[in-house]
């Protein structure tokens, strides 16, 4: 296997990732804002003020909305990756000091334990789409 072929594995890994992530805050972002995300119960449990609010509801579909279109712009990925950590780490900062975590006790988690174990995941996703997007700046200004 030559440099150039792993590399463009590596690319299209990169590419899917990309991808997914968008479509993932895309149809977030949709669902909050017509009202059929299944997160209304975590979110009106962890931060009672976003639920009572629908705009504010609505805002956080919009924000969810514009980090899966900067996902489909490639330049734009380090700054959704960003955006993303935040508002993942946002949301699970809640969750930890909301006490849902465990469903009874450990290690058995609830579905906001398992929410928030999933961002741990996404953030790492994220990071690693900013790494990448960083990588690939540096070979491109050592080339060109």
């Amino acid at each position: 296997m030559t440099v150039t072929s792993s590399f463009r594995k590596y690319e299209i890994a990169f590419e899917v990732l990309r991808h997914a992530l968008a479509i993932l805050f895309l149809w977030l972002g949709l669902a909050k804002i017509f009202d059929t995300n299944i997160s209304t119960g975590i979110v009106a449990k962890v931060y009672p003020v976003i639920s009572n609010d629908i705009y504010l509801y609505i805002i956080l579909g919009i924000i969810e909305i514009c980090i899966g279109l900067g996902f489909l712009i490639p330049r734009f990925t380090t700054i959704s990756g960003w955006v993303t950590i935040a508002h993942l780490l946002i949301g699970s900062v809640g969750i930890f000091f909301s006490g849902q975590v465990f469903s009874g006790h450990f290690p058995v988690l609830s579905i906001y334990g398992q929410v928030a174990l999933g961002n741990i995941a996404l953030i790492a996703a994220c990071i690693l789409l900013i790494d990448h997007e960083e990588f690939l700046l540096e070979v491109s200004k050592s080339i060109g």
